[in-house]
């Protein structure tokens, strides 16, 4: 997924899966919602990009996300590394350029 938002193919991300269980596969579901987040946002779609940040912080926020360790990080500290660029990618997109790079 990463690899496809490194090159931008926003239109290949939303054709994505999601697991079928999310709460078992948590990382996986939670990445695509960074990643649908970011690729609404590039194509305009801002309230659909909207949207998908919220489904992200709530994966983020489940109580699993608290309990799988990756390293010494959890599920939920390395996601919360997302939120500011979700943030700032919808205020960028937005028209509100200082919010955006305060976010980053």
């Amino acid at each position: 997924v990463h690899v496809l938002i490194r090159f931008g193919r926003w239109e290949k991300i939303l054709q994505l899966q999601f697991p079928t269980d999310t709460i078992l596969m948590l990382t996986r579901a939670a990445t695509l919602r960074y990643a649908r987040t970011l690729s609404y946002a590039a194509l305009g779609e801002i309230r659909k990009a909207e949207i998908e940040a919220l489904e992200f912080e709530t994966l983020k926020c489940h109580s699993e996300a608290l309990d799988r360790f990756q390293h010494n990080n959890s599920l939920k500290q390395i996601l919360d590394v997302n939120t500011p660029m979700l943030l700032g990618e919808i205020a960028y997109r937005k028209g509100h350029v200082d919010d955006a790079f305060n976010q980053l």
